[in-house]
C-alpha cells in the first residue's frame, strides 16, 4: 500500500459560515493585515449596482478587503442601525452606509452611528453623485426626476435599472474632486460624502 498522503491533507480547510470577500488588491508585498470594510445602501437599483462595480473597477489600487456590498431596505436611521451592529459583530474595520437625503431625519442617523460607521449621504439623491462625474454642480437640484433630467444632458439613454459603469469609470477620480468642493453634505444641495469611500478605494494606490 502506498504512503503517499492524498492531496486533499494539504488543503486549506473551509470555515463554516465564513462569509465571500472581494480582495481589492493582489498582495505585493507580506502584510500584517488589511482594512476590512462593508458597504451597504438602500437604494436597491442604481447604487447598489454603482457601488458592485466601483468595488470592482478598483480590484487592483486598493490594500483593502471588501466584502460583498448589500441591499438594506429602510431609512438612513435603520441603515446606520445595521452598519452599528455589524460592527460590533466584528471582523470589520468600517461600514459604509450610502443612502439619500431625499425627506429623511439625517440628523438622528448620524447621531447614532458608532465608532466604524460611514454614513455617505447624497443631497437631495445619489444622481447628483453621478452628475458630478460630468460636470461641477452648483445650482440647487428639485429633487430625484430633475437629477435625472440634469444627468441625461450628459448620458441621454441613462436607465437608472441599468447602469452601464463604463460611462462612469474614467471620471470617478474628478467627481470626488467635484465633491469635495460642493460643501458639506447633507447640508448643502447638491453635496455627497462619496468622495470619502472613492478615498479609501484609492489611498493605497496612491502611496505605494
Amino acid at each position: 500500500m502506498s504512503n503517499r498522503r492524498s492531496n486533499n491533507q494539504h488543503r486549506r480547510p473551509v470555515r463554516p459560515n465564513q462569509g465571500r470577500v472581494t480582495e481589492l488588491k493582489r498582495r505585493t508585498s507580506n502584510r500584517q493585515s488589511d482594512t476590512t470594510i462593508q458597504i451597504i445602501t438602500n437604494g436597491r437599483q442604481t447604487e447598489l449596482s454603482y457601488l458592485k462595480s466601483l468595488v470592482s473597477e478598483y480590484a487592483q489600487s486598493a490594500a483593502v478587503v471588501c466584502r460583498r456590498v448589500k441591499f438594506v431596505n429602510g431609512a438612513p436611521v435603520s441603515l446606520v442601525k445595521k452598519a452599528n451592529a455589524m460592527i460590533l459583530e466584528g471582523g470589520i474595520d468600517f461600514v459604509y452606509a450610502v443612502s439619500d437625503k431625499d425627506q429623511f431625519d439625517i440628523a438622528q442617523a448620524l447621531h447614532e452611528q458608532c465608532d466604524g460607521v460611514r454614513l455617505l449621504i447624497s443631497n437631495p439623491c445619489f444622481e447628483a453623485w453621478l452628475i458630478l462625474h460630468f460636470e461641477k454642480c452648483d445650482s440647487a437640484i428639485d429633487g430625484k426626476h430633475k437629477a435625472l433630467e440634469r444627468l441625461r444632458r450628459h448620458l441621454p439613454r441613462f436607465d437608472p435599472n441599468a447602469l452601464d459603469f463604463t460611462d462612469f469609470s474614467p471620471y470617478v477620480q474628478k467627481a470626488a474632486d467635484r465633491a469635495r468642493a460642493c460643501g458639506e453634505a447633507p447640508l448643502r444641495n447638491p453635496s455627497t460624502t462619496l468622495w470619502q469611500l472613492v478615498d479609501t478605494l484609492t489611498r493605497d494606490s496612491e502611496t505605494n
